[in-house]
């Protein structure tokens, strides 16, 4: 059992440079109050980041550090575990994580994930199994019953401290995986060796036959693979022949067809040139269109005279006439020149086309000289006449290789049964089918303290049914919040009492906040606390509230926070 003996922290959320601590080694029932802001939660944040890494808030870790001090925010917590006493400090800006056992820190491994298991290790649970039995927010607390059945099923683990079940199911599937593998390598193996077995069979078998036979049928496939070799040696000739043609067609001195390159340079000083011929004939149309729009200079203002007028734009239109006759010389010369270029592209879509043949074929006539070879040297040997062969190696090697199969197929029986002990339905069900009875009962009894008298049962699969007095069947959802709050808190202490009983998940410490200022009615106010206050014989229980004045004088204990120049302090 995980006995908690105190919590401090600094510049936590609204929480300054000085520590704030609260004892928490005693039995006694606690209300913690404060005006919203004053920082009466943030003990929950305190031990869900000190704990888990983790804020209870939905924000950001970062934005858990007080705004205005940025920094050095450090969390202590203190608790013992049979005969050892622990202190876990964790910081933020720094970032500090440390795991103090008997005033001995305990090594840190190199993976800070596995220093977070080991104290989760120490503590018995995990994040989800702390929300569920220790702390209770009404902001982010998600009841076990709007929870998804996988994810109950995981809390209920942890509860019953049976999760190694499910651990030892992880570590085998790796196990299951290798073997999986192993069986088809050895059936690959067993496969190889019997097709070499049986090759050889056939080899021997082919022995016995008459070696002239034998002879005649590998003379003839042979020779029809020389004839066909031949005829693809034609065609690589042939081929070889229409490229070397085709290259003398283009030949040049580096490496481009030295008149496609004179072409190419002629076709671009041709472009130029007639770009450059159509700028002046732009250009004398708009000083035509000048001259025979104006008889007056709009810049100097000085009259044109008509027979200045006359000759510059007789000029400007024979110029441009002569101009327009080479443009369009130009581009007669211009469309012979990509006929050129055009026949070229052609002849090099040949070149590549006539290479392309001549490389299949070789490749063929290759495989043609591969498979004659093998041929002629099969001949050969059997002209040898050679001794039958030895086939005890071969058979002994299959037999060999069938017992590893065997071996192996065994090993898979044996890892399915153990996949099959290990699955939800296997050990584990045996342990939740023992303690489901007693978590119904327990959860019963809480409900008919709280004056909320209904049958509720939880099956083997964690799927609830509700019942009222009158066996009409609801869902969780069919009640009031204040009904469901009910039901919330009874599972909650139902687990508790469970963990006890496995010495698992079990703790002295349990938070509630702000439950009692949400969904319970008055009435469902008295029965909370009437429940709470049994639970002090061996437990410390804290109820963050904001009814500090009408509930006050029913608590053993009443911490009181306050802000004092921006910062929460706890009033002693």
């Amino acid at each position: 059992m995980i006995t908690f003996s105190f919590v401090k922290w600094m510049n936590l959320l609204s929480t300054g440079n000085i520590w704030t601590e609260i004892q928490l080694n005693k039995a006694r029932t606690t209300l913690i109050i404060g005006s919203n802001g004053a920082g009466k939660s943030t003990i929950l944040d305190a031990f869900k980041l000190g704990l888990y890494n983790k804020p209870f808030r939905k924000v950001t870790k970062g934005l858990l550090i007080n705004s205005i001090t940025n920094k050095n925010l450090l969390i202590e917590i203190g608790f013992t575990k049979g005969s050892d006493q622990y202190l876990v400090r964790r910081g933020v800006k720094p970032n500090i994580f440390e795991i103090i056992k008997n005033d001995e820190l305990i090594d840190q491994n190199a993976d800070g994930r596995d220093y977070q298991a080991y104290l989760e290790a120490i503590l018995g649970m995990n994040e989800k199994a702390f929300t569920q039995i220790v702390v209770l927010g009404a902001a982010s607390f998600v009841p076990f019953m709007q929870l998804s059945v996988p994810v109950r099923r995981e809390v209920i683990e942890d509860f019953m401290d049976i999760q190694i079940f499910s651990d030892m199911n992880d570590l085998l599937r790796p196990r299951v995986s290798t073997n999986k593998d192993m069986v088809i390598k050895a059936k690959q193996d067993l496969d190889v060796s019997e097709a070499k077995l049986k090759q050889a069979r056939g080899i021997v078998e082919e022995l016995s036959r008459s070696n002239d036979e034998i002879i005649k049928e590998k003379q003839t496939k042979l020779d029809e693979i020389i004839e066909a070799a031949t005829a693809v040696m034609k065609a690589i000739e042939k081929g070889t022949e229409k490229l070397e043609q085709t290259r003398k067609s283009i030949q040049t001195t580096d490496g481009s067809p030295a008149h496609i390159i004179f072409v190419l340079k002629h076709k671009s000083d041709l472009e130029k040139a007639m770009a450059e011929i159509q700028h002046d004939i732009f250009a004398r149309e708009k000083e035509i269109r000048f001259l025979k729009s104006h008889t007056d200079c709009p810049t100097c203002q000085q009259h044109i005279n008509s027979d200045f007028r006359e000759n510059k734009i007789d000029e400007y239109e024979r110029c441009n006439i002569n101009d327009n006759q080479t443009i369009k010389e130009a581009k007669e010369n211009l469309k012979l020149l990509n006929g050129e270029i055009d026949d070229y592209e052609k002849i090099k879509k040949d070149i590549l086309r006539y290479e392309a043949h001549v490389t299949e074929f070789t490749r063929e006539l290759n495989w043609y000289k591969t498979q004659a070879q093998e041929l002629s040297d099969e001949i050969e040997s059997i002209g040898e006449k050679p001794e039958l062969l030895d086939l005890f190696p071969l058979e002994k090697e299959v037999k060999d290789k069938l017992s590893v199969v065997e071996v192996r197929n065994e090993a898979t029986k044996v890892l399915a049964q153990a996949q099959g002990l290990l699955k939800d339905d296997g050990i584990k069900a045996v342990f939740i089918k023992k303690y489901i009875p007693l978590v119904n009962n327990l959860i019963n009894q809480y409900l008919t303290q709280m004056d909320f008298f209904v049958d509720f049962h939880l099956n083997e699969a964690f799927e609830e049914t509700i019942r009222s007095r009158y066996r009409d069947e609801f869902m969780y959802e069919s009640f009031s919040e204040g009904e469901k709050m009910r039901i919330d808190l009874a599972i909650l202490f139902a687990w508790r009492e469970v963990a006890k009983l496995r010495n698992s998940a079990a703790t002295n410490l349990l938070i509630f906040d702000e439950v009692l200022d949400s969904s319970l009615d008055p009435s469902g106010v008295e029965e909370f606390i009437r429940i709470i206050q049994t639970l002090t014989s061996n437990e410390n229980v804290f109820v963050i509230s904001h009814r500090g004045d009408t509930i006050g004088d029913k608590f053993d204990d009443v911490l009181k926070f306050i802000r004092v120049q921006g910062f929460s302090k706890l009033e002693v």
